[in-house]
């Protein structure tokens, strides 16, 4: 684990206990094998995404996607607040949100172009209908996926597997594992601001925020609602 994600950890759980082990993953950084290739998945200036990073060019809405998967940037938070659909969707138990399984979808695919293998990138969802949904968005793309949601709960189409698979589970089933990269979807988001329990619950959210080796990136709202 990196230091900067470790920092974050230290601080929101463990009260500053933590040591790094040693200088070689303290300074752990992500090896983009083919950074050149990003620019062909720039998103168009139209796309008001910012980072929530003290970064004074993270509000750049053309520059977020440079931003978010710089190796300089071991952990960013993009805010979604500043687009026109952030909120969440709900149907009886099932809580979704399609903003953020579009902006990891991306995020993902344009990795993957960079020349980062499949096995070394993890997705993290509080939600297993929000597993769903990113499960669904990544087989679109013609991207492989392991995850734990049973085959009743996934979207259909794709049969997923194989060594160089996206990996998709919740905090839970993440839990004594790591990847190089993770991706994780707060879900969360509404005019109410209710987070929910499994948002409120340290633990669960600590296990998240430490599943990355190198580059933990992560959505959701921080002004109205997740």
């Amino acid at each position: 684990m990196c230091a900067d994600i470790m920092l974050l950890s230290n601080t929101f759980i463990y009260g500053g206990r933590l040591k790094c082990g040693t200088e070689t993953v303290a300074s752990r950084t992500l090896n983009i094998p083919n950074p050149e290739a990003l620019q062909m998945h720039h998103p168009k200036p139209s796309h008001q995404i910012t980072s929530a990073s003290p970064d004074p060019q993270s509000d750049n809405p053309t520059n977020w996607l440079a931003h978010t998967l710089s190796p300089t940037s071991p952990v960013i938070f993009l805010n979604t607040d500043t687009t026109s659909l952030t909120l969440e969707t709900a149907s009886g138990s099932r809580i979704t949100n399609t903003l953020e399984a579009r902006l990891i979808t991306h995020l993902t695919l344009s990795l993957l172009s960079a020349g980062l293998p499949a096995s070394e990138i993890g997705v993290i969802a509080f939600y297993r209908s929000q597993l769903a949904l990113l499960k669904s968005c990544l087989q679109s793309a013609g991207t492989q996926t392991q995850t734990s949601i049973p085959t009743s709960t996934a979207a259909a189409g794709g049969s997923g597997g194989g060594a160089e698979a996206i990996e998709l589970h919740t905090a839970d089933k993440f839990q004594g594992r790591d990847k190089e990269v993770i991706f994780v979807s707060c879900v969360r988001s509404n005019e109410a601001r209710v987070v929910g329990d499994l948002l409120r619950d340290r633990r669960r959210v600590n296990v998240a925020l430490t599943r990355a080796r190198s580059k933990l990136g992560g959505c959701g709202g921080f002004e109205g609602g997740g």
